[in-house]
C-alpha cells in the first residue's frame, strides 16, 4: 500500500474587497447669478432707451456710482430684474439716500 501525501499550505480564500459606498446622489446647487453694477446698469440702459452719447455717458457715470457707493446685491438684484421704468423707480428703497445722491 501506497500512501501519497501531498504537502502544500492551504489558505482561506482572500478576502473579499469591501462594497464600496453607494454612489451620492448628485443633486443641483443653485447659485445665484453673479450681479454686477455693469450688468445691472446695462439692463437699466436698455429699459430707460437713452440714445447716443447721452446713453454713453449715463452708462459710464451709473457704473461708476455703482461700483465707488458699493451697491448691496438686493440693489443689483432689484434693477438686473426689473422689466419697466416703474420696476426702476422701486429699486430706489434698496439704496441708501447718499447713493441716490451719487446717481447721475
Amino acid at each position: 500500500m501506497t500512501l501519497v501525501l501531498a504537502a502544500g499550505c492551504w489558505r482561506d480564500p482572500p478576502p473579499a474587497a469591501p462594497e464600496p459606498p453607494p454612489p451620492t446622489p448628485q443633486t443641483a446647487t443653485l447659485r445665484r447669478p453673479t450681479l454686477t453694477c455693469d450688468g445691472a446698469i446695462d439692463h437699466a440702459i436698455e429699459i430707460l432707451h437713452p440714445t447716443g452719447s447721452d446713453a454713453v455717458r449715463l452708462r459710464d457715470t451709473a457704473v461708476a456710482s455703482c461700483t465707488r457707493m458699493e451697491w448691496s446685491d438686493e440693489a443689483l438684484a432689484c434693477v438686473s430684474s426689473a422689466q419697466t421704468e416703474s420696476d426702476l423707480d422701486a429699486c430706489k428703497d434698496h439704496l441708501t439716500k447718499e447713493q441716490l445722491e451719487d446717481l447721475p
